[in-house]
């Protein structure tokens, strides 16, 4: 397949999961914000959708990324370069997401503008629910899909043209490349993104969060961090040991079947939430301030950033000799 091809395809296998998932939490998380006529004010409707377009665009490209580096190495994509020179001149590969978070935030005012025309010139009378949820798909689906194309192919040809020279220690690799990046990112941007969901509108700018929203809320949180973050780190640690760029992890840890991996993550998400209220529960609070709630929210996403991602690399790894000492 070429690799032009080849990157249009991936960008749409992405974009359209995100179009379904986007569009579908549009129109259910951000409720509290209808009014009585059934329809979202213009700065609530451009606030969510420009940060749903944002946010989703950075975990498509991760996906596109790793998902192109196992088809080579699955010997899924196979193709000829027209100069065979080109690869060696790029830069060496970098984290996924920090291509993300790069890549995202130079492409994104580009969407940011479309929202913003969207929402307070063209339908400045507020948007319906449908109406609200397939215009936020559509956003997330184009501009996701256009920073996969990107993407994609580029760095799996850096990954190609640069070998790594000595392979990292499992420890070393899985805190650099899973913890560290997904943790900050998610920590940032749920923050943010806390602000998007629990802001009451001008007229309410201290609204007090409760409980009970912040755990319904979590639900969506948690499966795009568990679920997608998890599967995507499971995919990336294989291509990344069978590409020789880290040591595969000695030691013993539990290697349950292929069933149980699989469905441990979306148990995980469904679970989650409930902990959280738990927990509230055990210390008492019932409701906060719209700035605790952001800083909760980016404290919960960071910590399911950090350990869906450990879990999987260290699951999709080799498994591991007993009688060798951890690295």
């Amino acid at each position: 397949m070429k690799l032009k091809k080849y990157a249009y395809l991936q960008g749409l296998i992405q974009g359209a999961l995100w179009f379904f998932f986007a569009g579908f939490v549009a129109g259910v998380i951000v409720f509290p914000f209808f009014n009585a006529e059934g329809k979202i004010s213009p700065i609530a409707a451009a606030c969510f959708m420009g940060a749903a377009s944002y946010c989703g665009g950075l975990f498509m490209a991760v996906s596109g990324i790793v998902a192109a580096r196992k088809d080579y190495f699955d010997n899924k994509l196979k193709f000829e370069l027209k100069d065979p020179e080109a690869p060696a001149k790029l830069d060496p590969p970098r984290n996924p997401w920090l291509v993300a978070i790069r890549e995202g935030t130079i492409q994104w005012p580009l969407f940011g503008a479309v929202t913003i025309a969207l929402c307070f010139v063209i339908l400045r009378g507020g948007l319906s629910q449908k109406l609200f949820g397939s215009f936020t798909g559509i956003l997330c689906l184009l501009h996701g899909a256009m920073l996969v194309r990107r993407t994609c192919v580029r760095e799996l040809l850096k990954l190609i043209a640069h070998p790594p020279k000595e392979p990292k220690p499992f420890s070393q690799y899985l805190w650099t490349e899973h913890l560290l990046g997904n943790g900050i990112a998610n920590l940032i941007i749920n923050f943010i993104f806390g602000y998007i969901v629990f802001h009451q509108g001008p007229k309410h700018p201290q609204a007090l969060v409760t409980g009970n929203y912040f755990v319904f809320d979590s639900f969506g949180m948690c499966a795009v961090i568990i679920m997608g973050i998890g599967f995507g780190s499971a995919l990336q640690a294989m291509t990344d040991i069978r590409a020789g760029r880290v040591i595969s992890p000695t030691g013993k840890f539990p290697q349950p079947s292929l069933f149980v991996k699989i469905a441990a993550f979306p148990i995980m998400a469904l679970l989650a939430p409930f902990v959280a209220k738990l927990l509230f529960v055990i210390v008492g609070m019932d409701q906060f301030s719209m700035l605790t709630a952001m800083v909760l929210k980016g404290i919960f996403a960071c910590i399911l950033a950090m350990l869906s991602p450990a879990l999987a690399a260290r699951w999709s790894a080799a498994p591991a000799s007993p009688d060798v000492q951890p690295t």
